[in-house]
């Protein structure tokens, strides 16, 4: 199969995957079942506070498949839930210990948003947290996203998880199970802090596509400037089984950069990504 990838000055070129599954490659064993919002008494702030309650999470060995950075444990994807909504999070912290969580319709318009901060856990450790979050809606139901995410000191996206809900005015909560919360990209090359010379980085790995949407992957400098960026379609199956895949980001560069490789990808209507997976190389 042959994909297509944009670079940043718009040409096409043409990259392929490959189509053999490693042997090393695991089998999947299972299948787990700002624009202000138009209500005027609502006024979504970022909202730092004491430290919320937290908890360490158990050590989980060394899994088969990494597991995402962020996990929504719950709710799971489909829920019809009332306010407010009771959140399982397993996470890893970014800047400042800190977390962010976000509330929003399908029209991308926020219903809340959480600032959470916990100064005193180490930020190389996994917690358990469960916040609640209280919403309004006009109407008697209406889909949204919840959004877990986090940024590091250049206010770069580090990692992002989602979940699509049915908000609920009134009734009955009917609650869905999350799935495995493998991470969304698994690369083998580049490795995670790898220093590349030549005016092209490699990429390839795994990945579990969300949506039909692109994958848009960049590199973002410590300025918060795009040096180069690569756009790509794999098809998502719905399997939970990560496609193979592989490109190439050309780039030009006048002396080393330091970079953040973000990947990410869209799902439905709302104009925000709903899957982010980052690494920092740096590039001459």
């Amino acid at each position: 199969m042959i994909f297509f990838g944009v670079t940043a000055c718009g040409q096409q070129q043409p990259f392929s995957h490959a189509t053999q599954t490693p042997t090393s490659f695991p089998t999947v064993l299972a299948t787990l079942t700002t624009h202000p919002i138009t209500h005027p008494t609502m006024q979504p702030t970022p909202s730092p506070s004491r430290t919320p309650e937290y908890t360490y999470a158990p050590d989980e060995g060394e899994p088969v498949y990494p597991l995402a950075k962020l996990r929504i444990l719950s709710p799971g994807e489909g829920s019809r839930l009332t306010s407010p909504i009771q959140t399982d999070l397993s996470i890893l912290l970014g800047v400042d210990n800190s977390i962010e969580i976000e509330l929003l319709n399908m029209r991308g318009v926020l219903l809340v948003k959480k600032l959470l901060r916990f100064d005193t856990v180490d930020p190389t450790k996994r917690i358990l947290i469960h916040p609640l979050l209280d919403f309004e809606i006009a109407g008697d139901e209406e889909p949204g996203r919840l959004v877990v995410k986090t940024y590091d000191k250049y206010n770069r996206l580090v990692a992002l998880a989602s979940c699509d809900l049915v908000l609920l005015s009134s009734g009955e909560n009917a609650p869905k199970a999350g799935r495995v919360p493998y991470e969304s990209f698994l690369l083998t090359q580049p490795a995670a802090g790898a220093y590349i010379q030549g005016g092209v980085v490699y990429i390839s790995g795994y990945a579990r596509p969300v949506s039909q949407s692109a994958i848009v992957l960049e590199l973002i400098d410590e300025n918060g400037v795009e040096v180069a960026n690569r756009v790509l379609f794999l098809k998502a199956d719905n399997s939970d089984i990560p496609t193979v895949f592989s490109t190439t980001i050309p780039y030009q560069v006048g002396q080393e950069t330091p970079v953040r490789l973000i990947i990410r990808q869209t799902k439905g209507g709302i104009p925000v990504p709903a899957i982010v997976f980052s690494m920092l190389l740096s590039i001459r």
